[in-house]
């Protein structure tokens, strides 16, 4: 019964870790992992560089306001908070990766699991904005 336990520990421990990333670790397999699947969260370092090696059409779903006030280059905005984001969405190639972000990663979490239930892949940045901004990465205004 004990090994049993220590059993189910470790791969408890095992499986709550996969995946997680070290900051500022961009591992290319894992970018690659990340743009062929349906939904991910990747992290600062990781969404920056399928950002730079075009892994995905970048897609800002902030309000028009936000965007005006500083982007990633090259991000088209779609306003998750808009009565016609699933009609702006329903436009776009399903066989795209959409690498997208808001504020603070909330908003672009519930964009992605919408794109997800419509059949997107989705690579959702943790932290958002903030975050990239927090990083010193390139914006535009």
């Amino acid at each position: 019964m004990k090994l049993f336990l220590t059993l189910v520990v470790f791969l408890s421990l095992t499986a709550c870790s996969n995946g997680q990333s070290k900051e500022g670790s961009s591992n290319p397999a894992q970018a690659e992992q990340l743009a062929s699947g349906q939904y991910k969260d990747a992290d600062a370092a990781t969404f920056r560089k399928l950002w730079q090696e075009k892994k995905g059409i970048v897609i800002d779903v902030r309000t028009p306001g936000e965007f005006e006030q500083g982007h990633l280059p090259g991000a088209r905005e779609i306003d998750f908070l808009s009565d016609d984001f699933v009609e702006n969405i329903s436009k776009l190639d399903k066989d795209t990766t959409y690498l997208i972000y808001c504020r603070s990663g909330h908003r672009s979490h519930q964009a992605g699991t919408k794109m997800k239930e419509l059949g997107y892949k989705v690579v959702n940045l943790e932290g958002g904005f903030l975050e990239w901004e927090n990083k010193g990465y390139e914006i535009e205004k």
